[in-house]
């Protein structure tokens, strides 16, 4: 039972989103997370009110995720 992915919407410039950058790859996760960077995809992110948001199965999740929150997401 491998785990779905998530995709998660952010900007470089906001450090919440540059935490979970870095805490999806020192967790192994990115093969699991759909990167979206709202600064160049701005069309794509109209819906999104803060950076970092997760989605899956079209529910938000936003804020910062940990690795143990992250793996518990994609196993939904």
């Amino acid at each position: 039972n491998s785990p779905s992915k998530v995709k998660m919407y952010y900007t470089e410039r906001c450090p919440h989103s540059v935490r979970a950058l870095k805490t999806i790859e020192s967790e192994g996760l990115g093969e699991h997370v759909e990167l979206v960077d709202c600064a160049k995809n701005s069309e794509v992110c109209k819906g999104i009110s803060g950076v970092p948001t997760f989605e899956k199965d079209g529910k938000k999740y936003p804020g910062y995720k940990s690795g143990d929150e992250l793996r518990a997401l994609l196993n939904k």
